[in-house]
């Protein structure tokens, strides 16, 4: 049995046939000037699906790149602001070996405690900057806080927890430090014990901040050295409440030794003379700078008077360098975040990398193959039309 197909029905099919052919060239002229394969879901719903997600990471690289951006900007602005810091805190040191030159009178004494002042200001002013975004650098996550205010010791408003951003796959780096952290968690003494001496003396001795000669035997215990005569001492273990030497011969800038402690005495000291050492405590570098200030204020008289300033002088310049050490780790550990951040940039600029090569493989187009494909969809369009209009012509009346 055959099967007839009407002018109409061939009429149809010819133009759903046209239709296809017409979405067929208009899709390939579309690769053709984009460039790409793929040009929506529809194109290709698996590769399409994997190209998503190949953006999505491709997203959050650049979200990374973004974090570690911000962070360079913070870790900057500290690093400027931590070598502020240093040079205010040598600029303390130097005045501090001024007042003490022997040279200073009163009027020379009060020009560097109003420099000392200025100079208090200006660590203020540091530990109190802003970023970019207004926030306080050193406030931790309370940035909204102003960090420091000015009393001895300083009122701290902020906190000790600094916000982390990720700037890689897996790897998290601090925006920044706390302020108790850079300002006031700072040793004090020579980082492991402090010397004083009595207020009450009447000597002109002064102890020297000595150092730990054998670590074993250090027990970080608090000691106090008592003169029973100008060429006598005992040392007190004021923590056991315990003599442990007694009658020992004094000899100025003689090494004294005990329990891996060393240290000497400069001057002379009087019978009831003493002389304290305590393990070393915290001090913040506001404190510090207050505390030369407040050495230097005072006028001295006799010679017992300026020991006990020149002893209130030695033990700031200590706790300065301490300062200074203390603020150059941090520095340290900046140039080490920084050098985190370029590695994390080169690891992404390598994953970039890659997913940009699988993309390209994915989407990118074959124009020899497209072009192609093109000239031969045209051509079929072209007998495509043909075959439509001759068909439309077909009428009985022709063969009349």
């Amino acid at each position: 049995m055959s099967m007839r197909i009407s002018t109409a029905q061939l009429s149809q099919r010819l133009v759903a046939d046209i239709t296809r052919k017409q979405s067929d060239v208009a899709n390939i002229q579309s690769q053709i000037s984009s460039g790409k394969r793929i040009n929506s879901p529809s194109d290709d719903p698996a590769q399409a699906g994997r190209l998503l997600r190949l953006e999505e990471a491709s997203s959050q690289l650049a979200q990374y790149d973004r974090n570690a951006s911000a962070v360079e900007s913070r870790l900057t602005l500290e690093e400027t602001t931590l070598t502020g810091v240093n040079d205010t805190l040598k600029r303390a040191r130097d005045l501090a070996l001024s007042a003490t030159s022997g040279a200073v009178d009163d009027q020379a004494r009060t020009a560097l405690v109003a420099e000392l002042e200025q100079l208090h200001d200006e660590l203020y002013d540091l530990g109190n900057i802003k970023d970019s975004n207004g926030d306080y650098l050193f406030s931790g996550n309370n940035n909204a806080s102003r960090p420091f205010s000015q009393q001895n010791p300083v009122g701290y408003a902020g906190n000790d927890t600094v916000r982390s951003l990720p700037i890689g796959l897996g790897r998290e780096i601090k925006t920044g430090d706390a302020g108790s952290d850079v300002f006031i968690r700072i040793k004090e003494g020579n980082g492991n014990f402090s010397v004083a001496s009595n207020v009450a003396n009447t000597g002109t001795g002064i102890i020297a901040s000595g150092t730990i000669n054998d670590p074993a035997a250090y027990n970080q215990g608090s000691y106090k050295l008592i003169f029973t005569a100008p060429d006598t001492y005992d040392i007190v273990d004021t923590t056991a409440g315990a003599t442990i030497q007694s009658g020992l011969v004094f000899t100025e800038d003689s090494e004294i030794t005990f329990n891996g402690i060393s240290t000497s005495i400069q001057g002379v000291p009087q019978t009831g003379d003493s002389f304290e050492i305590t393990p070393s405590g915290y001090k913040d570098l506001f404190s510090t700078v207050d505390d030369l200030i407040s050495a230097l204020a005072v006028p001295t008289g006799n010679e017992s008077d300026q020991a006990s300033r020149q002893q209130n002088v030695d033990g700031v310049m200590v706790n300065i360098d301490q300062a200074l050490e203390h603020i150059n780790t941090f520095r340290s550990r900046i140039g080490s975040r920084a050098n985190s951040i370029d590695n994390s940039r080169d690891q992404n600029s390598a994953v970039q990398l890659q997913i940009n090569r699988t993309q390209a493989g994915m989407e990118d187009l074959d124009y020899t193959q497209a072009i192609t494909d093109l000239q031969s969809h045209i051509s079929s369009l072209e007998i495509l039309h043909k075959s439509y209009s001759r068909i439309e012509n077909l009428s009985l009346f022709n063969y009349l």
